[in-house]
């Protein structure tokens, strides 16, 4: 990506504070431009579409349509590089990992909790290289529905 070239975020999560302090630390770095922020699934699909971001960061757990169904919606028309970044799905199910790399996410990246400071600064002070190195120009596949409807680990 040439340097006078924003990246473009697009930020999917049902907190106000975490997109908050994901669009803070994002915006801290050079490169980094958020398009527009979505508090469920189901309008970051439709803000992917219409704002076609460069990368998305997107929570699990959201009201209306989830992270990995959003995630399978949006791939199936843009191929975008999709970070989940999640945390009490995590905890809960330790599948959702899996699961949304099979949805099409590229990486997936646990959240720290708000309150922890060590690892919120940490997670800040990882979290533009690894969207930049690890998102960044790498191919990123369309979906399609057939793939989708397979149970997790099922054999084509």
């Amino acid at each position: 990506m040439p340097k006078d070239k924003m990246i473009r975020v697009l930020v999917v999560d049902d907190s106000a504070t975490v997109r908050k302090w994901i669009s803070r630390i994002l915006t801290k770095e050079y490169g980094f431009e958020i398009v527009d922020q979505a508090i469920n699934g189901e309008i970051g699909v439709e803000m992917a579409r219409r704002l076609n971001p460069d990368i998305i960061v997107m929570d699990v757990d959201m009201p209306v349509m989830d992270g990995l169904r959003a995630t399978e919606t949006i791939l199936r028309e843009i191929a975008v590089p999709i970070l989940v970044f999640t945390s009490t799905a995590i905890y809960r199910n330790r599948q959702v990992p899996f699961r949304a790399l099979s949805a099409g996410a590229l990486d997936v990246m646990l959240k720290p909790r708000l309150l922890d400071e060590a690892a919120t600064e940490r997670i800040a002070d990882t979290l533009p290289d690894r969207l930049i190195h690890q998102m960044i120009g790498r191919d990123v596949v369309h979906h399609h529905p057939q793939h989708l409807t397979r149970p997790l680990g099922a054999v084509p």
